[in-house]
C-alpha cells in the first residue's frame, strides 16, 4: 500500500474505531428456559434421523432472543455481539478487536452492523455487509476488511454440530424469527425395495 493511501486508510480506521470495547446487551435465559431451548434443538436434530415420507421439510424456528441467549452462553461472543431481525434483515451491535487492520492494533470496532446470512455449498455463512459508527456510515474498505471473516466458522469446529448444520437447505427470516429448513429423505425407493423383497420371500415360501 502506498504511503499516502496507507495514511488515509489508517486515519479512517482510527476515526471509526475506539481505544476500548463497549459492553453490549446480553440475553440470559433462566436455567429451565435454556433446558427447553436445548431440548427443542436436540429433538429437531433427532427427528432428522427418522424417515417420514409424507413430510417434505422439517424446520427449526429460533427467535432473535433465542439466538442472543445462545450467543451469551459462548464466552468468545458474550458481550461482543447482539442481534435483531428486522424486516427480514439481520442487524446487530458488535464490539470486536481490529488488530487485523492496518493502524487497528489495540483498537475496537464498536458499530451498528448489517449482516448477510446465507447458505453456501451447504454451509451457514454469516458476513458483515455494512456498518455505522455514531451515525456515520463506515467506509466500504473497512467493512470489506472486517467482512473477510465468516462469523459462523466457529460453529463448524464441533464435528457433530457441523454434520447437522450441513443439512440445512433454506434459511428464511420473518418478523423476529429465523426458519431453518431441511428437506427430509423420503426413501421411497428404499421402501419399495423392501416391499418387493418381502413379496419375493412370501412367494418363495408358498
Amino acid at each position: 500500500m502506498a504511503a499516502g493511501a496507507y495514511w488515509l486508510y489508517s486515519g479512517q480506521v482510527e476515526k471509526f474505531t475506539a481505544t476500548a470495547p463497549v459492553e453490549l446487551p446480553t440475553v440470559d435465559y433462566a436455567p429451565e428456559q435454556y433446558e427447553e431451548l436445548e431440548a427443542e434443538i436436540e429433538t429437531f436434530k433427532q427427528s432428522l434421523e427418522v424417515p417420514e415420507p409424507e413430510i417434505q421439510y422439517k424446520e427449526l424456528v429460533l427467535t432473535a432472543s433465542d439466538i442472543n441467549a445462545l450467543i451469551s452462553r459462548d464466552e468468545s461472543l458474550r458481550g461482543k455481539l447482539h442481534i435483531e431481525i428486522v424486516e427480514g434483515q439481520v442487524i446487530g451491535d458488535v464490539s470486536v478487536p481490529t488488530d487485523m487492520l492496518p493502524g487497528g492494533e489495540g483498537r475496537y470496532f464498536n458499530a451498528k452492523a448489517r449482516f448477510d446470512v446465507a447458505l453456501e455449498e451447504g454451509l451457514v455463512v454469516i458476513k458483515l455487509i455494512g456498518a455505522e459508527v455514531k451515525g456515520s456510515e463506515v467506509p466500504q474498505a473497512i467493512v470489506d476488511a472486517m467482512a473477510g471473516e465468516d462469523l459462523a466458522k466457529n460453529l463448524y469446529k464441533n464435528p457433530e454440530t457441523a454434520k447437522w448444520l450441513g443439512r440445512f437447505e433454506e434459511i428464511e427470516f420473518e418478523d423476529d424469527r429465523v426458519r431453518l429448513r431441511v428437506r427430509t429423505e423420503t426413501r421411497t425407493e428404499e421402501v419399495s425395495t423392501e416391499e418387493n423383497s418381502a413379496e419375493e420371500n412370501v412367494s418363495k415360501s408358498s
